[in-house]
């Protein structure tokens, strides 16, 4: 297939959800699992194994940045994710005029995450079978 994945966290019970806060940190939201890879309505969110593997494989059509993610109410925190930035954007209207030959990365409205098949080959030898991937915008129903 030669379009774009959308790529996805694994698929767990329990996942967290977060919020950006005003001060830029995340805060938990709905408790659970942080997950390796966390898609929010605003904001990409990898663990640092990811965030390396991504660093090593794209990272001219990417900025990495360490977040800290909270938990207000009890004073836990976290500093073992990153936000994802591609420098890129896909559309729905784009879709067909992505360039799929190389180590691509995109992002959707700065809520989903997008490689290129060779990309997500590279991710799957590296170790990271777990995550879900959907061809094109089929995760969205499109």
């Amino acid at each position: 297939m030669n379009v774009p994945y959308c790529v996805d966290g694994p698929s767990l019970p329990n996942s967290a959800q977060l919020a950006r806060l005003q001060d830029g940190r995340f805060h938990v939201l709905v408790a659970g699992t942080i997950d390796r890879l966390i898609c929010g309505p605003d904001h990409i969110l990898a663990n640092e194994p990811l965030a390396s593997a991504l660093r090593s494989l794209c990272a001219d059509s990417l900025t990495i940045e360490p977040v800290q993610i909270v938990r207000l109410a009890t004073g836990e925190s976290w500093t073992s994710h990153s936000e994802l930035l591609p420098h890129d954007e896909i559309t729905p209207e784009s879709l067909d005029r992505i360039d799929c030959a190389g180590l691509g990365i995109w992002h959707y409205d700065r809520r989903g995450l997008f490689v290129s098949p060779p990309l997500r080959q590279r991710l799957i030898e590296a170790g990271f079978a777990d995550l879900e991937f959907s061809a094109g915008f089929s995760h969205w129903g499109g």
